[in-house]
């Protein structure tokens, strides 16, 4: 599966990677401290966040990556 991740960084901040609003709470987030670190914790979050949803049996909820690519929130 694909998943569209959003990556931010504010003046005094850490890099930030998000995952789609439109995933199950609780959000998935991760950062590090250059952009190549934050890409490469994105994966292990997102597999973390998957597995617990898989072991809690919690609905898994999104919608198609082109829906969420196309929303301008």
């Amino acid at each position: 599966m694909e998943y569209i991740a959003y990556q931010h960084k504010d003046r005094k901040s850490d890099f930030g990677v998000s995952f789609s609003r439109d995933f199950s709470p609780p959000r998935c987030v991760t950062a590090g401290k250059t952009l190549e670190e934050a890409r490469r914790l994105a994966g292990e979050a997102l597999a973390c966040h998957i597995a617990a949803w898989r072991r809690t049996a919690t609905p898994f909820r999104s919608r198609p990556k082109d829906d969420v690519a196309n929303d301008p929130a």
